[in-house]
């Protein structure tokens, strides 16, 4: 037998545990649509002392195979899981399937009521609607092809709302026992109990910043006039004779000790003029020749 019983959705959680009260309810499975809700359905089930189990994705392997144990051993009248979570599960004598929430795909209404029909055993199936799955009763029955008889239940004044205590808060793991710091305390000191030496913007272990902020290197300072220290004494040799081909800082090109990085200027550290090319010398030479001639014949 199918029962749809429209509800609000503050009252749905009173409406389940009025339901537990028939004695005839003694093997439950209920269904929610996520996880987090079969933990907030549990909690209030275990609260008006109706012992039931959950089983979803975030529960262990032990954890589900116990509460599956408990509840086929009698020990638990009720079993709160997710469609995921109970696929493939194999459960006989179902006595009841109460779907808190409607699923919004239509076999899977047909999945969850199924549990109540094995082994040729009848048993019933009740959905609680609220106004937004009104839509997915409707995807139900043309499914079916048949109308679900409903009650409604709204506006019931003998339905309060039963709040919900929130669960354990969530860990990534190890308890902190109350302290800061992923369970380490810092004896009043920051940088998870490390003292700093008293520098703000230096480093947990002690070393002192270097001011331009936390793990930053140094910068090396500017070079000046684009030559290092061995720009002064590479322009103070004596230049060579201009017979010959340039080599070295002569021609422009950096020395052993200069560096490559550095521009050729027009002028050294020390004022002097740079030595010209070869090639340049002897022109302005025959020019200065060619003008003394000119200059004796007139």
């Amino acid at each position: 037998a199918q029962r749809v019983i429209h509800i609000e959705t503050g009252k749905k959680n009173a409406l389940l545990v009025e339901l537990f009260g028939d004695d005839a309810m003694h093997r439950v499975i209920v269904f929610t649509r996520t996880k987090h809700g079969a933990d907030k359905v549990a909690r209030v089930l275990n609260g008006a002392n109706i012992d039931v189990g959950v089983i979803h994705g975030n529960k262990s392997q032990g954890q589900r195979r116990a509460a599956l144990a408990a509840f086929q051993a009698g020990k638990l009248r009720g079993l709160v899981a997710t469609d995921i979570a109970a696929r493939g599960i194999d459960i006989d004598q179902v006595s009841h399937v109460i779907n808190f929430n409607l699923p919004n795909i239509p076999e899977s209404y047909i999945h969850r009521i199924g549990r109540t029909a094995r082994a040729g055993a009848e048993g019933v199936a009740i959905s609680l609607v609220d106004g937004e799955e009104r839509a997915f009763l409707r995807d139900i029955e043309r499914l079916t092809g048949e109308k679900i008889d409903s009650e409604d239940r709204r506006n019931d004044d003998e339905l309060k709302v039963i709040s919900v205590k929130k669960g354990p808060r969530r860990h990534s793991g190890k308890p902190n026992n109350g302290k800061p710091n992923n369970g380490k305390p810092n004896n009043g000191k920051p940088n998870n109990g490390k003292p700093n030496n008293g520098h703000a913007g230096g480093r947990a272990n002690g070393k002192q910043s270097n001011g331009s902020g936390f793990g930053k290197k140094r910068r090396r300072p500017a070079r000046q006039n684009g030559h290092n220290d061995n720009a002064a004494t590479a322009d103070a040799r004596p230049a060579r004779s201009h017979s010959g081909p340039a080599t070295g800082s002569a021609a422009g090109k950096p020395s052993n000790g200069e560096s490559r990085r550095a521009k050729p200027h027009s002028g050294s550290a020390t004022g002097k003029p740079r030595s010209e090319k070869p090639s340049r010398v002897r022109r302005r030479q025959r020019r200065a020749a060619e003008a003394a001639a000119a200059a004796a014949a007139s």
